[in-house]
């Protein structure tokens, strides 16, 4: 069975070629990723970047790649596959934040308020006002 309609695979195949590189990062990160697995498992999907529709991914593949030397269990590839989901949309969360410094700034100024930093947050909101009133709405 091959894995090229899984909800991973289809995001990964929306990164541009800069996105996926940078994607690395974070999966490299400790920060993103809790796995040791998630490393390896984002090398082997590499080759097959955009298109993903090789039949070296189908699951038993992958997982003795991953796994050398073990019973196939599907649930612990399912289980890597989620983890690897759920750093892809962080990171997709974190580059769109990266592109929209207001909704950053608005963000952050939330995070101020809900952590009772108001002087942070008035000099965020202060921030935020000068270069909403130097922009051209």
């Amino acid at each position: 069975m091959k894995m090229n309609s899984s909800k991973l695979l289809k995001i990964l195949a929306s990164f541009s070629e800069e996105d996926f590189r940078q994607f690395k990062r974070a999966v490299e990160s400790p920060f993103f990723s809790r796995s040791p697995h998630l490393l390896p498992l984002y090398h082997y999907l590499k080759p097959y970047y955009p298109h993903f529709d090789s039949p070296k991914l189908a699951k038993v593949k992958v997982f003795n790649k991953l796994f050398p030397g073990e019973d196939y269990v599907d649930i612990k590839l399912r289980n890597l596959f989620r983890e690897l989901t759920r750093v892809a949309e962080d990171f997709m969360v974190y580059r769109t934040l990266e592109k929209q410094p207001l909704r950053k700034s608005q963000l952050l100024m939330e995070c101020y308020g809900q952590a009772s930093l108001g002087e942070l947050y008035e000099r965020e909101a202060a921030k935020q006002t000068k270069t909403m009133s130097n922009s051209h709405y």
